[in-house]
């Protein structure tokens, strides 16, 4: 194991999937992908992601860091299981937010005005038996979009002192 994050997607980690078939990001959580491949891809959307999240001074740091780390392994492939983190397909609490395939196509695309609107939807809780309204949601930038589908809040983020933000970044990584 390289890396690991246990309640969000590390920002970075979605540049490794740039190169991933759009329809299996909708519907899959692992994928294996070519280790070389993946460096590649890592070194052409770092300085994006940089320039998209100038508040973390150290981002091009963590993500060499986790460059050099791949660089070192041997092995053809590298996995990330990103399951537990995507919505289920269906759910209502998530119908027309971005993910996972929006934020990949927008960096594929290194595209540094993401915009969308998301209207007031109606939420039925399937445990108690009600509905409820979701408030309207405006997303104003790329940053944001990702931060989003990466199960990570503005709040945490802003708040977030230097290790947490290197797991934000790129996981907590294993030598």
């Amino acid at each position: 194991m390289l890396a690991e994050s246990a309640s969000y997607f590390p920002l970075f980690w979605l540049a490794l999937l740039t190169g991933q078939n759009q329809k299996d990001l909708a519907k899959r959580g692992d994928f294996t992908i070519d280790r070389a491949a993946a460096i590649k891809l890592g070194e052409k959307h770092l300085p994006f992601m940089v320039s998209i999240f100038p508040q973390v001074a150290l981002f091009e740091q963590y993500g060499q860091s986790l460059l050099a780390l791949l660089s070192k392994k041997r092995g053809k492939v590298i996995c990330i299981d990103i399951g537990e983190l995507l919505p289920h397909p269906g759910d209502e609490f998530f119908k027309g937010m971005p993910k996972l395939d929006t934020a990949i196509k927008t960096l594929k695309n290194q595209k540094d005005d993401f915009t969308l609107e998301v209207p007031e939807r109606e939420f039925h809780n399937p445990f108690i038996g009600t509905t409820d309204a979701i408030a309207a949601r405006t997303f104003q930038s790329t940053a944001e979009m990702l931060l989003f589908v990466c199960s990570i809040t503005e709040r945490e983020f802003k708040k977030a002192k230097r290790d947490t933000l290197g797991d934000y970044v790129v996981g907590t990584l294993s030598e």
